[in-house]
């Protein structure tokens, strides 16, 4: 990214993807900063939002989390994210982080099921809301789609499970790619992914 950013220096793209990467590299301030720079200078690029709500989520920063995500939908003009933020929203002013959850849980299930939320986002709302099992098999359907991010995503609850980690060493032995990712939320339709988390 260095390289391609000093032959395109004016571009955001590059830019968020360094800061995103810079974030996960243990230098957080910094991160954010420079994807805090990139919305400044291009306010509609989706990009750096998308970033910084699924660290908000990471974060349980649940106030930015959801203004991100709605800038997001806005920016895409993105029906079916824009209904999951605004249940997601509502769950809150409600239930706090409960009721977000469960919001984002009941329309993401909705819509993974019509293959407009991604594997890695509702198993990330699984994984808060303690439901194991079913995140189990939703990383088990993303790696069997060759998802990638389904195999990086965070996902805490999973972590000493030996089923899961069978599965990831299936997946390392077989040469699948993985990339990091910072555990999306939200959606995946057209950039990085489609709310859901609310998901890297």
């Amino acid at each position: 990214i260095n390289i391609a950013q000093e032959l395109d220096p004016s571009s955001l793209s590059l830019v968020a993807d360094k800061g995103q990467m810079t974030v996960y590299a243990g230098q957080r301030a910094e991160g954010i900063a420079m994807l805090k720079e990139v919305e400044r200078s291009g306010p509609g690029f989706a990009s750096p939002h998308i970033y910084l709500m699924r660290l908000a989520f990471d974060s349980r920063d649940y106030p930015e989390f959801l203004a991100e995500g709605k800038t997001v939908a806005e920016s895409k003009d993105d029906p079916v994210l824009k209904e999951i933020v605004a249940a997601a929203q509502t769950g809150y002013a409600q239930g706090g982080e409960r009721g977000l959850l469960k919001a984002l849980y009941e329309n993401q299930e909705k819509y993974y099921a019509e293959g407009t939320v991604s594997a890695e986002d509702l198993a990330q709302t699984c994984d808060r809301l303690g439901k194991k099992a079913e995140e189990l098999r939703l990383i088990e359907e993303g790696c069997a789609r060759h998802d990638t991010l389904a195999l990086a995503v965070k996902l805490p609850l999973l972590k000493d499970d030996p089923q899961y980690n069978a599965l990831m060493s299936r997946v390392h032995l077989s040469g699948s790619p993985v990339q990091s990712s910072p555990g999306s939320q939200l959606a995946k339709r057209s950039e990085p992914t489609r709310a859901g988390a609310a998901s890297r």
